[in-house]
């Protein structure tokens, strides 16, 4: 940049790698030093672009929207821009202008599949089923291996309650990989569902062959297939087994809990929840747990203390700020609750979660 401060790829370089490392502000401030030389052109659009995709990085969303409009009134036919664009209407729950503007990248590039993944996402979160469903259908025609079309397809026919069809996608997939884990798991998840534990067992047991090192995950579907099947026991088992491989695995902790709380037995769910936290202490999580169980006794005060625990830990943790957030609506402190909302949307934007509630 010394060398050469009219060239933009020194710059370029440079702001992604500080992208990279996490220093976005850093990164934000090379671009604008290159912007405030050269104020048009070329390199200036591309300048530009980069800078919009680090504010986009950094969930400032207004500012990033701002600088690909400027783009777009430049060049329209920027494809970039428009696909940073409907990336930007997308998590804003723009459905329909982030639709235009994906199509307006498939008008340049026709075979862009991420494009049209992104438009039939767009159709389905905005509750167009069929048009979901044909754009997924079509991506499927062109590239039949296309397994992000597949789970796609999985999503709609689950909505629209049609298991079987979604099992078939699933199916489909496996018969072009029959050692992927993602849908091994996704068919032993949908076979727990339809509470076929024969089934459950098979994708499991070729999970476990595939992944022997895995043993909490392993432990713990297993353990889920007995609790399908009424062995609470020997799922109980299978869950302690699966937090002695992993401590932190707060999934298997939860099937205990509820266990325990099914059976009435509050007070058992109290001590299992507290041991767990004195092996391991540093899991926020856990005092969500924890929090929870106090909530079940209407004890408020000792719920927000453990919320308060786990927020000490680890003081962005989007469990443990929801969960005060939901006390404090609970509670009816809603001015607190509602300035708790809107701080975990500002540091969370894309939890659809948060949005939800």
């Amino acid at each position: 940049i010394a060398d050469m401060p009219g060239e933009f790829w020194a710059y370029e370089m440079l702001g992604i790698y500080y992208v990279e490392a996490g220093e976005t502000d850093r990164a934000a401030q090379i671009v604008e030093q290159f912007m405030e030389q050269v104020r048009t052109g070329p390199s200036f659009l591309k300048a530009q672009l980069l800078l919009a995709r680090i504010h986009y990085r950094k969930q400032n969303l207004d500012k990033a929207l701002e600088l690909a409009d400027e783009i777009l009134q430049e060049n329209p036919a920027d494809a970039a821009a428009h696909r940073l664009k409907g990336g930007i209407l997308l998590l804003r729950g723009d459905f329909q202008g982030a639709i235009t503007e994906y199509r307006a990248v498939l008008r340049q590039d026709p075979q862009n599949i991420q494009a049209s993944l992104y438009i039939a996402r767009a159709h389905l979160l905005d509750g167009e089923m069929s048009l979901a469903e044909n754009t997924y259908k079509k991506i499927l025609e062109m590239h039949p291996n296309e397994q992000r079309a597949h789970f796609g397809l999985v999503e709609v026919y689950r909505r629209k309650g049609e298991t079987t069809a979604a099992k078939r996608q699933l199916e489909m997939v496996l018969e072009v990989n029959p050692d992927d884990t993602e849908t091994l798991m996704r068919l032993g998840d949908m076979a727990l569902s339809m509470q076929d534990t024969e089934a459950a067992h098979e994708y499991f047991n070729r999970l476990s062959a595939l992944h022997p090192d895995s043993g909490h995950y392993n432990y713990y579907k297993e353990g889920m297939v007995k609790l399908l099947e009424g062995k609470d026991a020997e799922a109980a088992s299978l869950f302690e087994k699966s937090l002695q491989v992993d401590p932190d695995f707060i999934p298997a902790l939860n099937q205990l809990i509820n266990m325990l709380v099914k059976e009435k037995r509050l007070e058992k769910a109290f001590q299992r929840c507290r041991d767990q936290i004195a092996r391991s202490p540093d899991n926020p999580r856990y005092y969500v747990l924890l929090g929870k169980l106090y909530m079940m006794k209407d004890d408020h005060d000792g719920a927000r203390k453990a919320f308060e625990e786990g927020l000490e830990i680890d003081p962005s943790s989007p469990d443990v700020l929801l969960s005060l957030a939901k006390l404090a609506k609970l509670s009816g402190s809603l001015d607190e609750a509602i300035a708790r909302y809107q701080s975990l949307m500002e540091k969370y934007p894309k939890n659809l979660g948060v949005a939800l509630v």
